[in-house]
């Protein structure tokens, strides 16, 4: 493994069904693989870094994920999970965005252009995407060239749909 991640997310979002699929034996441990994990809370390993350098301008952790996946290596979350705060979660005590009003005064243009309006909107996405998580194939290749433009465009037209029926 190159990265081990600290849970982004909240342990009652693991659907044990799911995510089990990936659970994977590593040494003494176990680990739900993933072909990336998030910029917050992981261990990496030198050789990884040594071998893909360091990420390029512009690039999101996760693309450097994938990018070392091609090397050889893989990523995951220590399993059972080490769950760590996430302040974008209204759940989270200490968030900077627990109600309808806080949520109206920091207005994020992501959030919108996910269909996200208020409180219950944010959790339902959060939600989601940690369900996503749990969902999205370990191996890189489903991530990149084709497969990827083609599923990156099934997002765009969810994403589209869900805005035009927040709007209806």
């Amino acid at each position: 493994l190159a990265c081990v991640g600290c849970w982004p997310f909240r342990v009652e979002d693991i659907d044990e069904a799911i995510a089990g699929r990936k659970v994977v034996s590593v040494g003494d441990g176990r680990v739900m693989l993933n072909c990336w994990v998030g910029g917050t809370g992981f261990l990496m390993k030198q050789e990884a870094v040594e071998a893909a350098g360091l990420l390029d301008e512009g690039e999101s952790f996760p693309a450097y994920c994938v990018r070392l996946c091609k090397l050889g290596f893989r990523h995951g979350w220590r399993w059972p999970v080490i769950a760590m705060g996430n302040f974008d979660d209204p759940r989270d005590e200490n968030a900077g965005i627990r109600t309808d009003a806080d949520f109206a005064a920091r207005p994020s243009l992501s959030m919108k252009s996910h269909g996200v309006h208020g409180v219950a909107d944010l959790i339902a996405y959060t939600r989601k995407l940690a369900l996503d998580v749990q969902k999205a194939d370990p191996d890189w290749r489903r991530h990149v060239g084709w497969r990827g433009k083609l599923h990156n465009v099934g997002r765009r037209v969810r994403r589209a749909r869900a805005r035009l029926l927040s709007h209806a």
